[in-house]
């Protein structure tokens, strides 16, 4: 069992999602809770439990699909019925929630938050995996808010928001969840431990974490000592003893720290005054008492990072009345909580202000607690330290929630019910904002909000930026490794581990970008190999480290193995390619780590190995190299027609070809020929130099997915191919519509097949054609199938090959599983290559196809030397589900109706 990490925070509001607010408690609840999308290590929106989402034209219904992956902590699979119980909870009036604004659009969310409706009639789930969202008003970035805790899943029997029992132990479906109930009281420990039932993006295998509830007044000071004593692995405060032995991570947040002036009363609901304080700040003398960089000093709101820039535009000077004495003015309070540590720059402001308007300026400080009744009371006058940090990367997070008129919501008390609370209110800015948000170019949102931020701030005055914020976490790397901080200021408590344990860093060779993030989602440090020819792939700061080599160069690659640094220690060594599984393997051999050897990927990769290796086996068939059209005459003549001929070293169906008589074979050879010089894709990893004729099994083709460890192997399911003509597959459909006695047929042919090749560790896809006699096998791979075979099976199962293959080279996938359920069905199917093609596209209204999930076309290059009957020579595929085979393939044949293709003659 790996160390328990042990990281303090002060007290939060919640951790129930509904309420969960504040930096802390949004710190815990995202290690319990995957919402419906993620964002990934370079800031793009994925999916996470949806696996696809979509707006309408209109920008007001959203269409959400779910994956069949997520769990609770309890096994229970998570459905858009979950979300609905969980959004319309979170709006029950009487939790009277602080983070439900975020649904406010929503159709029927005033009825619902006010009382009037049971139910939150904008949210529906016409099945298990479909949400729909239904808009009062158009927002074509509510994709993005969905980010926000409180729109995350709870079971159906958590019962209502103020129910005790789940705000002390919330279930979730993230990677972690909760030991033991929470009182919620201040010094006590929040014990997380993992989920076992997690199979998301980001899975969990340390010794649990343990959340310090810490009393603010100490929390600071106790902070500090504590990571020096080792109590704590990670904290925020830097301990005054600090010997140098620390790390320091800073991370750049979208975050600003601002003034907040209540302006429906007292002396800061004159614009005049509020102008003269913001005048009246020296704010890099406040930067440097608050220990922040000059660089982050600003005059503006909106963090530079929504705007889609890199670093900050120059400030522009201050503008408006020069600070002069005030006469009759009250004294001005200024507000802090004690546990931030403000005092000094507080202190400072508070002497500038004096010394500009000649008025008293009263700091004052108090818990986090205090300060939030304060601001949201009628009575707050004068001003408070307060901090703003997006829930979601866009403008309007902290445009709209700030300083929208809608969103201060006093009661008859005249308390504040959002988080406008200064109270500010106008017109102009009002209908900025919300142009803004039905606007569909993302250029005009920008320039309506920004239009609307000159307003509230530069003329207005309406809150007074000081800096935008930057995370600082000290933490000892000899004790604890993953420290990692997102741009919302939330600790990945999930990805933290103690330092002796092993890392768990791979190499792989030839990584596309879905590998890799796949190793970065889980904790895992990779080292990408990556050939010359193929652009790296580019996933953002941190985990990934890549070599630029020429990997099928021998030499190369036992340099490489032999003298380069970044690949010592090393767990393990992978590729998910043709190409590099045979270097793959040599580098596992290299770097003695588990996993079969060259020698077993050699003969994979090599199909006139493969068929001598099993010739002695059940599935041996006859077979001969072939390297003249003579050889071709000579196996007719030896085994009859038809036979095949193909490449011993191909990939994607490429040059194999059906001789069906004499007459066939100089065509065909000529084909062959002509694919050593081709240009196609990728070709210069493939020698095409070799070439296997095979005796022809008549039958359909399929294929069989599976996963192996340590020997053992796992059939993930059988593929039903679908080939229209020739050998080029057109579609494929997982599971395959097959009867159990030819799936068991299969599935056996396959573990044997794999056992006498040798194959120990990692995915297989192997091609099997069911003949009179039985499953003859076609060839085996060891990676996974190409044409999203491996989407087919996670859609349809929720096991996902690619992170299983991470997940075991890095040695945390220790043992064999059972083979995952299958809850639905999945179908590709492609759109065929033409010559004469300019562009092709899907008209939306295919995208709104029942059972749609994704498409992808590209239109090929012009290649004279090709064959024109590989996988390579394609438009492109659409990706479907349904409740059965038949329902699938007919949602990918009916979205196939809506695909747009210009010719050189016009549209089709």
């Amino acid at each position: 069992m790996t160390r328990q990490i042990r990281v303090p925070i002060t007290l939060p509001t919640a951790i129930d999602p509904y309420r969960a607010q504040e930096l802390m408690g949004i710190t815990v609840t995202k290690a319990l809770y995957d919402g419906l999308l993620r964002l990934d290590g370079r800031g793009r929106l994925r999916g996470c439990v949806a696996e696809t989402w979509q707006a309408d034209e209109s920008g007001t219904r959203w269409t959400f699909r779910l994956g069949v992956r997520s769990r609770f902590s309890t096994g229970e699979r998570v459905t858009a019925h979950h979300f609905v119980h969980a959004w319309t909870r979170a709006c029950c009036p009487e939790a009277d929630s602080e983070t439900t604004y975020h649904m406010a659009s929503i159709e029927g969310y005033q009825a619902r938050r006010f009382g009037t409706a049971a139910e939150l009639t904008g949210v529906s789930a016409p099945d298990a995996q479909t949400l729909v969202v239904q808009l009062a008003e158009p927002d074509f970035e509510f994709d993005l808010k969905v980010l926000q805790p409180v729109f995350s899943p709870v079971p159906l029997d958590s019962g209502p928001a103020l129910g005790e029992r789940f705000n002390r132990l919330p279930v979730g479906n993230g990677p972690l969840m909760l030991a033991g109930p929470w009182t919620g009281q201040e010094t006590e420990t929040i014990e997380l431990v993992a989920n076992p039932h997690y199979s998301g993006h980001r899975p969990y295998g340390g010794g649990g974490v343990a959340v310090e509830v810490l009393a603010p007044h100490e929390a600071r000071d106790e902070a500090g000592s504590g990571l020096l004593s080792g109590r704590f692995d990670v904290a925020q405060v830097k301990p005054a003893d600090d010997t140098g032995h620390l790390s320091l991570l800073t991370t750049r947040l979208n975050a600003t720290i601002y003034l907040l002036p209540f302006l429906h009363h007292g002396p800061m609901a004159d614009a005049a005054v509020r102008r003269a304080v913001a005048n009246a700040l020296d704010r890099p003398a406040l930067a440097e008492a608050a220990g922040v960089d000059q660089e982050d000093i600003t005059d503006r709101l909106v963090p530079f990072g929504l705007w889609g820039q890199d670093a900050p535009a120059e400030r522009a000077p201050v503008t408006g009345e020069p600070p002069r004495p005030r006469e009759g003015l009250e004294p001005i309070a200024i507000v802090h909580n004690v546990e931030g540590g403000h005092e000094r720059w507080v202190e400072l402001a508070a002497q500038q202000i004096t010394a500009a308007l000649g008025v008293a300026v009263e700091p004052s400080q108090v818990t986090a607690a205090e300060v939030v009744d304060f601001r949201t009371s009628y009575a707050a006058r004068g001003m408070c330290r307060a901090g703003w940090m997006a829930d979601y990367p866009s403008a309007d997070n902290f445009l709209f929630p700030l300083l929208h008129s809608s969103c201060t919501s006093p009661d008859a008390q005249g308390r504040a019910h959002g988080d406008n609370e200064g109270r500010y209110a106008d017109a102009e800015f009002d209908a900025l904002v919300v142009r803004a948000r039905s606007e569909k170019d993302p250029g005009r949102r920008e320039e309506l909000r920004r239009a609307a931020e000159e307003i509230a701030i530069t003329r207005d005055n309406a809150l007074i930026p000081l800096w935008h914020a930057t995370d600082r976490r000290w933490y000892d790397p000899q004790r604890v490794r993953g420290v990692r901080v997102d741009r919302f200021g939330c600790l990945a408590l999930d990805e933290l581990r103690p330092a002796d344990e092993p890392a768990g860093r791979v190499v792989v060779v030839g990584g596309r970008y879905e590998t890799l993030a796949a190793a970065a989602d889980a904790g895992i440090d990779v080292i990408d190999v990556q050939h010359p020819t193929v652009p790296v792939a580019d996933i953002g700061p941190g985990r990934v480290e890549h070599i630029v080599a020429d990997y099928t160069d021998d030499e190369v690659l036992g340099e490489l193995a032999a003298r380069d640094p970044r690949l010592a220690g090393a767990a393990g060594a992978l590729s998910l390619t043709e190409p590099g599984s045979v270097p793959a393997a040599h580098l596992r051999a290299a770097l003695g780590v588990p996993g079969h050897g060259p020698e077993v990927a050699s003969t994979l990769r090599d199909k006139l190995a493969m068929r001598e290796a099993l010739a002695s086996t059940a599935y041996g068939l006859r077979h001969a190299r072939v390297a003249t059209p003579g050889d071709l005459r000579r196996a007719g003549e030896e085994w009859g027609f038809p036979f095949i001929v193909k490449p011993a070293d191909g990939t994607a169906s490429v040059g194999v070809e059906l001789i069906g008589g004499p007459a066939d074979i100089e065509p065909a050879w000529a084909r062959l020929a002509a694919l050593a010089g081709s240009d196609r894709p990728y070709a210069e990893l493939f020698g095409f130099a070799t070439f296997l004729a095979e005796e022809f099994v008549d039958g359909p083709e399929y294929s069989v997915e599976a996963f192996s460890v340590a020997g053992e192997h796992v059939v993930l399911g059988v593929t039903e191919k679908i080939t229209d003509d020739g050998f080029v597959e057109s579609g494929h459909i997982f599971p395959a519509r097959i009867d159990e006695i030819a799936r068991k047929a299969l599935t056996e042919a396959t573990t044997a097949v794999l056992d006498a090749l040798g194959v120990s560790d990692g995915p297989t896809h192997s091609e099997f054609r069911l003949g009179a006699g039985g499953p003859a096998l076609i060839e085996s791979h060891d990676r996974m199938g190409g044409d999203r075979i491996f989407d087919l099976i996670r859609l349809a199962t929720g096991f996902d090959i690619e992170q299983a293959t991470v997940l075991r080279a890095a040695g945390l996938l220790r043992r064999p599983f059972e083979p995952p359920a299958v809850v639905r069905s999945a179908a590709t199917r492609f759109l065929a290559a033409r010559q004469d093609v300019r562009s092709v596209g899907l008209d939306d209204s295919g995208t709104r196809v029942a059972g749609y999930v994704d498409h992808a076309f590209a239109v090929p290059q012009a290649r004279p030397g090709g064959t024109g009957n590989g996988n390579w020579d394609r438009l492109g595929q659409v990706v479907t589900v349904g409740g059965d085979g038949d329902a699938a393939l007919a949602a990918a044949e009916e979205v196939l109706k809506h695909v747009r293709i210009e010719t050189s003659e016009g549209q089709e």
